[in-house]
């Protein structure tokens, strides 16, 4: 039978030994394996489409640390945008995440108002703490920013040869150059500066789209400068007002140049009947004179 004691003493020698290779197997593990971690950008890719049914002014990005290593470890976060849009992270302390556990670091991202459709990308930096080499790992996440662009384009005034107390029409034409539609737009129209029309709906405009206003003014006499301009919250800044500037001249006294030669017809006739019978009547006393001498 064996001996009892040597088999205590046999267990406690593995028992010890085991005991001592742990820490040393733990310290002869790469760095990267004891300090290692995984980064996680939520979403990660950035899907913005705003109008003004969603007047979205900032978004947020969720940055996930996972500590995949042996040892618990701290992390340090920076986050960037390269449209330049403001982000926001919180300045707390880190918390220490432990093995096989993760950590949540929310970022708020500003969209500027005067952005342009345009596409970017969202950059975030985790550094560890612990590592000895302080190591960092680099996550993107694509940005494709959507919006209505809404400009008036062109404006032009029918007929363009008018005279005053007349009745023009004033055409502009209104475009989305954005990619993304548009639920509600507006047009105004002013002459020199004192609305002609304000707030016109227009209705949706899809990407892409072009439509044509048209509006009634009636002419006065003088320079004239017609102003047409969309405020909507999705105007194009740099082509949100056009004008056009027209001289109306006076009315003339019978409307038109052909009721003018009938007029002058009318008076030329008139004048030689009056002078017919202006004459006709000089006649006749003369006669009436000359019958009543001789009769004397």
């Amino acid at each position: 039978m064996p001996n009892p004691r040597k088999l205590f003493a046999i267990t406690i020698c593995l028992i010890l030994l085991v005991g001592a290779e742990i820490p040393f197997a733990q310290s002869m593990q790469p760095e990267k394996t004891m300090w290692d971690f995984d980064v996680v950008l939520t979403p990660n890719n950035l899907h913005i489409a705003i109008n003004s049914d969603n007047l979205q002014s900032f978004t947020i990005i969720n940055i996930t640390i996972y500590n995949t290593g042996y040892m618990p470890d701290k992390y340090t976060v920076d986050a960037s945008c390269s449209l330049g849009w403001p982000m926001v992270i919180p300045q707390t302390n880190p918390p220490e995440v432990p093995p096989n556990s993760a950590v949540v670091i929310t970022a708020s991202i500003v969209i500027p108002q005067a952005t342009r459709p345009t596409l970017g990308e969202i950059t975030a930096t985790v550094q560890s703490m612990g590592s000895p080499s302080q190591l960092a790992k680099t996550q993107h996440a694509p940005i494709d920013f959507r919006r209505p662009m809404i400009s008036v384009s062109s404006i032009s005034i029918t007929p363009s040869d008018i005279t005053a107390g007349k009745d023009a029409t004033i055409e502009t034409i209104m475009k989305n150059s954005g990619n993304y539609y548009e639920p509600r737009t507006n047009i105004s129209i002013y002459d020199n500066g004192k609305p002609i029309a304000l707030n016109v709906s227009v209705g949706k405009l899809d990407p892409g789209e072009v439509r044509s206003i048209k509006t009634k003014w009636t002419a006065v006499q003088g320079s004239h400068k017609i102003m047409a301009r969309t405020d909507n919250w999705f105007a194009d800044d740099e082509n949100n007002t056009i004008s056009q500037t027209i001289d109306v001249k006076a009315a003339s006294l019978t409307g038109n140049f052909k009721f003018d030669i009938g007029l002058y017809s009318f008076i030329v006739i008139l004048f030689v009947i009056v002078i017919i019978f202006v004459v006709k009547r000089r006649k006749m006393k003369k006669s009436k004179l000359s019958n009543l001498e001789e009769s004397g």
